[in-house]
């Protein structure tokens, strides 16, 4: 196990550094973790939520996009499922973001004229300069 405590601002890159480890002990029978801080509390917990996505900085993005960013600091069991519970509870993002999901309208059929003009639509536009 690789420790992490204490080094906060080192400006390293820890996914590149994990990266690295793993490609130079592949061949080896033995697991690297690197443990990115001690355990946080549940109140801890939420706090990094917020800050990393209802911040100004957080800029109130996606689930999976949050997890990735918190990934980098820290790490907890369960993490995926408090972002996704924290960012569907977000007033913010429930007020303001769109669906995505493609809300298709029943298609309505109308009868077919059987003469011209027997059926007439106008399309109105106005008034114009």
């Amino acid at each position: 196990a690789i420790p992490r405590i204490g080094i906060e601002n080192d400006q390293l890159d820890w996914s590149v550094i994990r990266t690295m480890i793993r490609f130079v002990f592949k061949d080896l029978k033995i697991e690297v973790h690197i443990h990115p801080q001690a355990e946080l509390k549940e109140s801890e917990n939420q706090q990094v939520l917020a800050q990393y996505h209802s911040s100004p900085l957080g800029g109130h993005r996606e689930i999976n996009q949050t997890v990735k960013r918190i990934q980098t600091q820290f790490n907890w069991e369960g993490l995926a499922d408090d972002v996704k519970e924290f960012v569907s509870k977000c007033p913010s993002c429930q007020i303001y973001k769109t669906c995505n999901r493609n809300v298709k309208k029943p298609m309505i059929i109308s009868t077919t004229a059987m003469e011209p003009f027997e059926k007439v639509f106008i399309d109105v536009v106005g008034p114009l300069p």
